[in-house]
């Protein structure tokens, strides 16, 4: 990513916007305004809590909501900042451009969607912009630096735009564009986007993750990403299908987080019950042993079970059952107690 992507421009020094260059770390960019119909925004952006900027032209802030919508509230709550924003447009002008390219005899947007609608609510007739001649090869990323610190924006379309940006980082590396990442891992992901590698692995287990959990996200079902990522953990249909329907009946981040955990212990203890006992073999009578040697495992699940069948729920609250060091030393302390 070059570092002027995720510079703002603004800082202009004045209450009312000058056309003429702009500040950049290498080279000026020339900002002109253009009419607002003019201006197309782009479908693939927020699709969810998008506000359509026509009816919003015509009706202004009695916008024809549709009450049937799951995202109604969230497109009512952008609607609120919008009205703000217009009135600081009516009183001190646009003061940061939005940027644009040519698409047809249009200007699609590539950032600057909530200055263009609010200039729209302002009765502006024309706005600031940057025009490039083509789309940016690097689109995706350009909006992701405003959305990821946009309230409102919605689970499903963080995730949404963070598969488009995959495959456009994808698509630039076979291009053979200049710094463009093919993205196989969190920790490439990371590279691209301002969010932790933690993140960004559970938002590629949901990308990769069940078809019910997406659904229901793009349904508004599902508004927590923390919520869909223990969701994806449950790996019978039938019980997963049973959860989501208890999410979307309010069921608590903690709930869903038992009724996932329930699951695995279940696979785990019939895992443990399945195993074949081995061969005991008689030993002539003697010094008797003071240590068991437990030998070592990979199968942590199988120590997970044991732990949760013989410990109290209190004595591990505090495990990271992802965290071989944490499971061994529940483990030890179990062995050790009295």
């Amino acid at each position: 990513m070059k570092k002027a992507d995720q510079i703002k421009l603004g800082g202009l020094g004045s209450n009312t916007f000058q056309p003429g260059n702009v500040l950049n770390t290498k080279t000026p960019i020339k900002a002109e305004f253009i009419n607002l119909t003019s201006i197309l925004a782009d479908s693939k952006n927020r699709p969810q809590t998008k506000i359509d900027s026509a009816l919003l032209l015509k009706h202004g802030h009695a916008y024809p909501f549709d009450e049937s919508d799951p995202y109604v509230e969230s497109k009512r709550e952008f609607l609120k900042g919008l009205i703000e924003l217009s009135n600081s447009i009516k009183n001190e002008s646009v003061q940061e451009p939005i940027r644009v390219y040519i698409h047809g005899v249009k200007n699609r947007i590539i950032f600057g969607e909530r200055r263009f609608l609010a200039s729209i609510l302002a009765g502006c007739t024309d706005i600031p912009a940057i025009i490039d001649k083509t789309r940016p090869s690097n689109l995706r990323t350009l909006q992701g630096i405003e959305n990821l610190q946009r309230q409102g924006t919605t689970a499903y379309e963080r995730l949404l735009w963070l598969q488009d940006l995959i495959e456009e980082q994808q698509l630039n590396v076979d291009k053979g564009i200049e710094g463009a990442i093919a993205i196989k891992n969190a920790t490439d992901l990371s590279k691209v986007v301002s969010l932790g590698e933690r993140q960004c692995q559970i938002c590629m287990s949901l990308l990769k993750g069940p078809s019910d959990v997406l659904e229901a996200m793009q349904k508004g079902k599902i508004t927590s990403i923390k919520k869909a990522e223990r969701l994806i953990k449950i790996t019978d249909p039938k019980k997963r299908l049973d959860a989501i329907a208890k999410v979307e009946a309010g069921a608590t981040l903690e709930e869903v987080a038992d009724i996932s955990s329930n699951e695995q212990i279940q696979q785990s203890t019939s895992n443990v019950s399945n195993i074949k006992k081995p061969a005991v073999k008689k030993k002539s009578p003697g010094a008797q042993k003071r240590f068991i040697n437990l030998g070592k495992t990979e199968k942590v699940d199988r120590v997970k079970a044991i732990l949760i069948k013989m410990c109290n729920k209190a004595d591990l609250k505090d495990v990271e059952w992802s965290d071989n060091a944490s499971v061994q030393s529940a483990w030890i302390n179990y062995l050790e107690s009295e």
